[in-house]
């Protein structure tokens, strides 16, 4: 019933199309490291891609793409079901721990408070963002291997208590705890969660014993370590975290004391949401909302600690709270956040126990009624379910997600960032171009929009002010590698090709690996009649990322210039062997066999070509030109003017057309298509003249020759 209800309240996520640009399902669409085979596991077990080291999450999204490619319903279906999971799990938890704590309780009473504890922590709207965002797959992850090694520390201290076989479950324990770890060090903390659990509800903590609960948890402390030695070194080169030295204790203290606050405040009402709450400049400590934060947790301490004989379970909660929230206070290191949504993924769970052991008490008869009291929880699960079921359609796309955002009140720069990337990709770059200026406004050294507006501007055609921007973003960044090859590629496109070969030169300095870069700087030293050059660059991109697909495509075409048919061949089946999901890639292929005239190899793969991007005009064009060769023109001509209605102002496909209209003997037609081709014709069309040699022809009587 658990998992059912979660299931339900998250069920819109399944129809979110949520992925946006940083997300691991376009990394792993746009690398080599797509699915799960040895190169791509090893890269898994190794990679710390944005600070983070959580192979076993990348393992899950490896499966996905394998099973769902990039449909994101599948990949929000694996995290509802791992959510769905946890929360079932956490019922059976909450049904031992209630068991041990009330033990004369009634039992239908116990398993309805474990339920309604366990859906409390389910439905809660703080949870939309751990669920419905791809890339906090590793929240959810984490959370169920949590689940699974508390369930088999409970079974380990019940079979210790009677003298049972209790190290399996122990091993089980620190196995499961370590793969959590190892998709997200958010549970690092969860030895110390563990003395509590001891303390209160299970009070294992006796004369004599605290040394030996202490000895028990020292293998949960080595995992923990080495949970720490990764998160070290995954975030000892991203320069965006900061570290302890960027903040005085007291601006450290002051975010950790408004966290504290902030996961109550938001568990008890839950409105105003948002996906980002931004720390930009300096903490004022001395503001209103930090000093009232200090009282209330000071205060609150106080008090729990005070009363802590005639409720000791207030006290554990709050310290098994403090404890697990801990990592993400800011106390160590912390990003460009506040706070955030995902944070209490894990640091809510003793508040569902906290719950759950009042609802067994409300329900064995205490000050309100027991049908009162199952009302009153019915209403609060049914409240939370419609708020996150109403919380999922905000992160229906990046346009909702940041609109949201920003309407809610939070205009910080990573709101209006984001929104404007969402622009970009969606083909509007004036209106992202507006959404980075208002970034840029707040503050005007924030690197990724100044990057960005460079991007777009270019684009647009506007180079002397994406330079710019590209200038400004150097100087915030001066070794960020694809800085420099953006303004690399402005200067090209204002004509300046050695600022060009010196900016892609830095971007290689700075990143050696960058292939990417490589084949930017061997393309344009191929255009400056440097081949030799060319060829070196291209080498040292495949050295770098051996399926480096623009590389394989431009050393393809070098080599088949050449000459050099055969290798040229390979550069392109290695190609589409690293990326088949590409439309253009299986083209170039086809354009090459069709070159080495091999028509019916070409044919076949224009055909996948046009299966994989059917809005490709030129796949059209070549196959036409290869099905006419073939003696199917009338293949050919529909191919043409599908190439037509995708480019309408493409007049090569009207002078094909009148080619093969005047080879099967229609000169009325042919020279009506010529016509169109000329009168569509830009200027320096290089097929102007075959076109009009032809036209020539036709009136003359004479079928012509060649083919534009």
């Amino acid at each position: 019933m658990v998992f059912m209800a979660v299931f339900v309240a998250f069920a819109p996520t399944l129809w979110n199309g949520f992925i946006n640009y940083d997300d691991p399902v376009n990394f792993l669409e746009n690398t080599g490291y797509r699915g799960l085979g040895p190169a791509n596991l090893k890269w898994m077990f190794t990679s710390t891609l944005m600070a983070h080291w959580h192979p076993v999450t990348w393992l899950t999204l490896g499966l996905d793409y394998v099973l769902w490619g990039m449909r994101p319903a599948g990949y929000h279906l694996t995290s509802l079901i791992f959510h769905a999971a946890s929360a079932a799990l956490l019922w059976g938890i909450l049904a031992r721990l209630l068991g041990r704590a009330a033990p004369l309780a009634d039992e239908r009473v116990r398993l309805c408070a474990a339920t309604f504890g366990a859906l409390l922590w389910g439905l809660h709207p703080l949870r939309v963002e751990s669920v419905a965002w791809i890339t906090e797959r590793r929240d959810v992850v984490c959370g169920l291997f949590v689940m699974l090694a508390v369930l088999a520390y409970l079974r380990m201290a019940e079979e210790r208590a009677r003298d049972g076989p209790w190290s399996r479950w122990m091993a089980a324990s620190c196995a499961a705890f370590a793969l959590s770890l190892m998709s997200k060090t958010l549970s690092i903390m969860l030895p110390l969660a563990l003395l509590v659990l001891d303390w209160v509800p299970l009070r294992r903590f006796a004369a004599g014993r605290t040394r030996a609960l202490l000895l028990e948890k020292l293998p949960f402390v080595l995992v923990a370590v080495g949970g720490a030695a990764a998160v070290l070194i995954s975030m000892s080169e991203y320069k965006a975290v900061r570290p302890v030295s960027g903040y005085v204790p007291a601006e450290r203290a002051a975010q950790a004391a408004y966290g504290l606050c902030f996961y109550i405040w938001k568990s008890l009402l839950p409105f105003g949401l948002s996906p980002v709450y931004p720390l930009e400049g300096a903490i004022d400590f001395l503001s209103a909302p930090y000093v009232a934060s200090f009282a209330a947790v000071g205060v609150g301490t106080i008090v729990l600690y005070a009363v802590r004989r005639l409720w000791p379970e207030g006290l554990a909660t709050w310290v098994a709270y403090a404890v697990l929230v801990a990592p993400v206070l800011g106390l160590v290191v912390t990003g460009h956040q506040l706070v955030a949504d995902r944070y209490s993924y894990l640091s809510s769970i003793p508040f569902s126990i906290l719950a759950a052991g009042a609802a067994v008490k409300l329900g064995q008869g205490g000050r309100l009624p027991r049908g009162l009291s199952a009302v009153a929880g019915v209403f609060i699960l049914a409240a939370l379910g419609f708020l996150t079921f109403v919380q999922t359609r905000v992160w229906r796309d990046s346009f909702t997600l940041w609109d949201h955002a920003i309407s809610g009140g939070y205009r910080g720069k990573m709101a209006h960032q984001q929104r404007g990337v969402a622009h970009s990709e969606a083909g509007r770059l004036r209106e992202a171009v507006a959404d980075y200026d208002a970034a840029i406004l707040i503050d005007p050294t924030f690197f990724s929009s100044q990057l960005s507006r460079a991007k777009d501007l270019h684009a647009l055609g506007e180079h002397r002010e994406a330079l710019k921007s590209a200038d400004v973003a150097i100087r915030l960044s001066p070794a960020y590698a694809e800085a420099y090859l953006d303004r690399g590629d402005i200067r090209l496109s204002l004509g300046d090709v050695p600022g060009a070969l010196k900016d892609y030169g830095e971007a290689v300095r700075c990143f050696p690996g960058f292939a990417k870069a490589y084949a930017h700087r061997g393309s344009l030293k191929q255009a400056q009649g440097d081949v030799t050059g060319a060829f070196a660059d291209y080498a040292a991109a495949l050295q770098a990322n051996p399926d480096h697909v623009r590389t394989l495509l431009l050393r393809g075409r070098l080599l088949e210039v050449r000459g050099d048919t055969p290798e040229a061949m390979r550069d392109f089946d290695r190609a589409v062997n690293a990326d088949p999901g590409r439309g253009d890639v299986w083209q170039e292929r086809g354009t090459a066999r069709m070159r080495a005239g091999d028509l019916r190899g070409a044919i076949q793969d224009l055909t996948e070509a046009i299966r994989r991007d059917p809005a490709l005009p030129d796949a059209f064009m070549r196959r036409g030109a290869a099905l006419v060769s073939t003696g199917l023109s009338d293949a050919g001509i529909a191919d043409f003017r599908e190439a037509i209605r995708l480019a309408p102002e493409l007049p090569d496909g009207y002078a094909n057309i009148g080619l093969a209209l005047a080879a099967r003997g229609e000169p009325a037609g042919a020279i009506l298509q010529f016509e169109e081709a000329r009168k569509r014709a830009p200027e320096g069309w290089p097929s102007l003249k075959t076109v009009e040699e032809a036209l020539a022809k036709l009136r003359l009587g004479a079928p012509p020759k060649k083919s534009p």
